[in-house]
């Protein structure tokens, strides 16, 4: 049986509809995946200074020091008058 022409143009336009709805459905998940991606990266960077930001506010000490720089490294021998370490 021979294909009419309207049936195959008809065909020819749901290829294109098809076409051009799965590149709109892939950019709108790229686009959202990007913007969850900003947002992760946002709460990466400012959350944990935020928090610390209202601990301080709220009148808590903080007690963020680098390995070794607490009072007790002063304590034992090497402290702050042990000779040779060129304090007085």
């Amino acid at each position: 049986m021979k294909i009419n022409n309207f049936k195959k143009i008809q065909e020819e336009d749901e290829q294109k509809f098809l076409g051009a709805k799965q590149d709109n459905g892939r950019t709108g998940i790229w686009g959202t995946l990007g913007v969850y991606k900003f947002v992760g990266q946002l709460v990466e960077v400012y959350l944990p200074k935020a928090v610390d930001v209202i601990i301080s506010a709220a009148g808590a000490p903080t007690s963020r020091h680098a390995p070794g720089d607490g009072p007790e490294q002063n304590a034992g021998p090497g402290g702050p008058s042990s000779p040779g370490n060129g304090r007085a």
